[in-house]
């Protein structure tokens, strides 16, 4: 009996919480804050882009989000039907890689090919894109435009991007399974984060430099990006001789193989220069020198840049302006 009585005694350990309620109070907690938040901060949203990203209308399908990349996909395997379409009534095509995607911008380029009764595509790419895979989509879908624009800077690669290789050794099934979850993702995500945004993408902190995050929606009439955001440029971008530096054998070999393919179309070869900090290849003046076709000149001043790499909105719009200008000197 004594033995019972000074037994120690013990502690029964308190009920745990069942984890799915306790999510669901966390949840609740956070979207009230949140709600509070946006009614009292309507500006808060300004870093968490993909709240307030939004395609400017139906014409327009993801490119890109931080989720991932759909833009190579839908053009190499044709997954959009009406981007496919116009891209096969296209009378003038645009070629380059990103740099071109920033500065060709639709309200100056839509008024002067429709004036014309002129239906373009521009039909560049990310990661620094060269001649292989666009000449792979014309090829492909037998295009026959009568005029063809490449930005000649770091345009004549003769190879793929790593990434472009990855999309041509997919299936078309596959391409048309990430563009659906892509745009479902997409969709899903701004509304969750309405509700519950990332925070760091709000407000920041150390270590996470980026707080805003890039979306691109791609237009399927004529293959214009819309990006949101569009940063605004502080830095100019620095003039360079556009003769330098001198062409490589793997360039002049890219582009006679790339005019050759063209003329076997029928379609007339056209050179230009996007303005940019950081040369990626031959000087583009060359190439038009080599080919014998004529290289439409479009430096206006002031231009201005926010990665040394591509335009901001309003030097984009004014290169567009500069552009048709002097393209209708070279092609009347």
């Amino acid at each position: 009996m004594l033995g019972i009585l000074t037994r120690p005694r013990r502690h029964q350990a308190p009920p745990s919480l069942d984890p799915a309620l306790l999510f669901a109070c966390i949840l609740g907690l956070l979207v009230a804050v949140t709600a509070g938040l946006w009614a009292s901060r309507p500006d808060m949203g300004q870093g968490a882009n993909i709240t307030k990203a939004g395609r400017p209308s139906d014409d327009y399908y993801l490119a890109l989000d931080r989720a991932g990349h759909a833009d190579h996909h839908v053009l190499y395997f044709g997954t959009d039907d009406e981007a496919l379409g116009h891209l096969r009534r296209a009378d003038v095509l645009l070629l380059g890689n990103s740099r071109l995607m920033f500065a060709a911008r639709r309200r100056v380029l839509d008024p002067f090919f429709e004036a014309r009764g002129q239906r373009y595509y521009v039909l560049g790419f990310g990661f620094r894109e060269g001649d292989r895979f666009p000449l792979d989509i014309i090829e492909k879908f037998d295009l026959r435009p009568r005029l063809v624009i490449v930005n000649a800077d770091g345009f004549f690669t003769g190879a793929y991007s790593d990434f472009a290789r990855a999309v041509r050794s997919d299936t078309a099934i596959g391409a048309r399974q990430l563009q659906s979850e892509s745009e479902i993702g997409h969709e899903v995500r701004r509304v969750i984060h309405q509700l519950v945004p990332n925070w760091v993408d709000l407000f920041g902190r150390p270590g996470f430099p980026w707080r805003q995050e890039l979306v691109i929606y791609r237009s399927r009439t004529n293959g214009t990006w819309y990006l949101s955001p569009w940063a605004e440029g502080l830095r100019r971008v620095e003039s360079r001789p556009l003769h330098e530096p001198p062409l490589s054998n793997r360039e002049v070999e890219a582009a006679r193989r790339f005019k050759a393919a063209m003329d076997r179309r029928g379609a007339r070869l056209v050179l230009t220069y996007v303005p940019t900090s950081r040369p990626l290849g031959g000087g583009p003046a060359l190439f038009a020198e080599l080919l014998g076709v004529p290289f439409v000149m479009a430096t206006p001043p002031g231009l201005r840049t926010e990665d040394d790499d591509h335009l901001d909105e309003p030097s984009a719009v004014a290169w567009s302006q500069a552009f048709i200008r002097e393209l209708e000197r070279v092609v009347p």
